[in-house]
Formats: C-alpha cells, sequence, structure tokens
C-alpha cells in the first residue's frame, strides 16, 4: 500500500517535535515509512517545502501566529496535499482552521485509529467532518447561508451525531460523495464571496 501513498511527506510541527505522536504512529500504520517522513517548525517550513517540494504536508496549528506563516507558504508554493492539523477540537482551533482557507483537517488529539479513517478520506480525495465542527458550523447561520440544501443537511446530520450509513441512506448518496461535498463546503467557507457568484 505504501507505493501508492503520497510521499515525501513533511509534518510541520513545534519546535522540538513531540516523539511519537498519535499522528506519526497513524502515518506508520497507512503503510509510511519513517524514511519518508520530514520534519520542520513553523519557521522553517517555507524554505523546507521550497528544498523537497513534499506532496503531502501536515500542518500543525496551534495560534494566529502559525496560520499567517500557511497562508504566505499557500500564496507561494503549491502543494498537492496540505492538511491543517489542529491542537484538538475547541471553538478557538475550528476558526483558525476556517480562516486558514485550508479544505482538509485532522485533530492531533484524537486517537490513532480516527486520525487513520481521516487520512485515508483525504487521501482519496475527500475532507471528514467532526460533530463538533459540524455543530459550529450549524449554529453560525451567517457563515453557511450560501451553501446548498445538500451541504447544508450534511451538517445537520454530522451535527445530529448520525452516523456515515445513516447519512447516506437519508440522502441518497455514496460515502465519497459525501465526503467529496464536505470539501467543497470548506472551499466555499474558505472563499465565501467567489462561491456565492455561483
Amino acid at each position: 500500500m505504501a507505493s501508492f501513498l503520497p510521499a515525501p511527506v513533511l509534518l510541520v510541527q513545534p519546535y522540538p517535535p513531540p516523539l511519537s505522536s498519535n499522528l506519526d504512529l497513524a502515518l506508520l500504520q497507512l503503510g509510511y515509512q519513517p524514511d519518508m517522513l520530514s520534519y520542520t517548525d513553523h519557521l522553517s517550513a517555507q524554505s523546507h517545502i521550497e528544498q523537497y517540494l513534499p506532496n503531502l504536508v501536515l500542518y500543525e496549528i496551534h495560534e494566529k501566529a502559525q496560520l499567517k506563516n500557511l497562508n504566505i507558504i499557500q500564496a507561494r508554493i503549491q502543494i498537492p496535499h496540505l492538511i491543517a492539523v489542529l491542537a484538538d477540537d475547541s471553538p478557538e482551533m475550528i476558526n483558525l482552521f476556517l480562516s486558514s482557507g485550508v479544505d482538509r483537517y485532522l485533530i492531533a488529539s484524537h486517537p490513532v485509529s480516527k486520525i487513520v479513517a481521516s487520512l485515508k478520506i483525504i487521501l482519496r480525495g475527500g475532507s471528514d467532518l467532526h460533530p463538533e465542527l459540524a455543530r459550529y458550523l450549524v449554529s453560525q447561520e451567517t457563515k453557511i447561508h450560501f451553501l446548498n440544501q445538500t451541504e447544508v443537511q450534511i451538517l445537520k446530520y454530522f451535527s445530529q451525531d448520525l452516523t456515515l450509513a445513516e447519512i447516506q441512506n437519508r440522502l441518497s448518496l455514496h460515502d465519497y460523495q459525501i465526503y467529496a461535498a464536505i470539501r467543497k463546503i470548506y472551499q466555499k467557507l474558505a472563499n465565501p464571496f467567489i462561491h456565492s457568484q455561483n
């Protein structure tokens, strides 16, 4: 399986990086070998990306300063797979993610099995949605008024802790369609003016 994974991988983490984080363990479970992973801190991220051209970047966000650095990197360098890694699922972290312009995220404090499941969704081209984020978005009607009916229903169903199978049944959609719609929701939230014109 490892031969089909985007590599090399860069993990942008606080310095010094944590030893054997859940993120590292999840990547190893997916089939990544240790020599496929490299690490850098937030200050060195841009030069490291320019020098090594990773295909997958996992960028930890703990505060607004890191978000600003991420936005600068996104404006200058096209990264095939960029994933925001949030410290937790607190409202503060959710707001940082939503303002990052990134359309995929992981939560570093989740168990390894949840991180693996989210990474599989992301690497298949979709985005995951956790109930905490769905509840937050549903409560922010001004942020989601431009979403289509299916997208709003997806948010509502995830906010109600329905299983994926229940959501698929109610919407008559396949799992990959739901995960692609979630990614589209994040793209619309990142740039609502462009998407409200469509």
